[in-house]
């Protein structure tokens, strides 16, 4: 039942770092899904159960401290571990219940990974400190432990295919649950590998600006 259902909704709008653009899409994508996970013709999500991180005024960003810039890993790990780990330290399993992925931003690929994976810069990375959110690794992690019975995971963002960067990793204790081969998993990506997610007025959205497209 969609009541059970749970998502994690981060859009990266500034960057503290010169490195990387200042985006118009990511803010405005990640609400138009949060809209309709709360549409009960769309994913029927209620709204306690939607945790939603997206990039506040500049002015509300840290001045001294560029590392610290919302949103970080750190928000990000707080709501997943609320969700996936109880107060004794045990893993959550929530039965018939879907969990909500979204990553939208600057992201990247490791050159040498042979799967579809991707991450997410977060807000206070740059390219001599790449702080990021391997997304496609928490999809996994969700999945061999059964936590959910279905997880999509949505990595609208660009994948640059790169050599010396690396994926941040989850962190967790990695084994397969007997119950992960029964969990369906849906991925779904801005760009190829190696290619960018491109930014566009979308006339159906009044010009706002999004992104044009997501791979499956």
């Amino acid at each position: 039942m969609a009541d059970m259902d749970h998502a994690i909704l981060l859009g990266i709008s500034n960057y503290s770092s010169p490195d990387f653009q200042t985006l118009e899409g990511p803010s405005n994508d990640v609400e138009l899904f949060r809209q309709w996970l709360l549409d009960k013709d769309g994913g029927a999500v209620p709204a306690e159960n939607i945790k939603f991180l997206t990039s506040p005024a500049l002015d509300q960003q840290p001045k001294n401290d560029a590392r610290s810039w919302s949103p970080t890993a750190e928000q990000f790990l707080n709501h997943y571990d609320k969700l996936t780990i109880d107060e004794n330290d045990a893993y959550i399993r929530r039965e018939g219940a879907r969990l909500y992925l979204y990553f939208s931003g600057h992201g990247f690929s490791e050159r040498n990974d042979m799967s579809t994976g991707a991450a997410l810069f977060v807000a206070g990375a740059s390219r001599s400190r790449p702080l990021n959110i391997h997304g496609t690794a928490f999809a996994w992690e969700a999945r061999d432990l059964a936590l959910f019975d279905e997880i999509v995971l949505i990595m609208d963002c660009c994948r640059d295919s790169e050599t010396a960067l690396r994926y941040a990793s989850p962190g967790k204790n990695q084994f397969v649950a007997e119950l992960a081969a029964n969990v369906r998993v849906l991925a779904i990506y801005g760009s190829a590998k190696g290619g960018k997610a491109q930014e566009r007025k979308i006339a159906e959205r009044g010009d706002k600006t999004g992104s044009s497209h997501l791979r499956v």
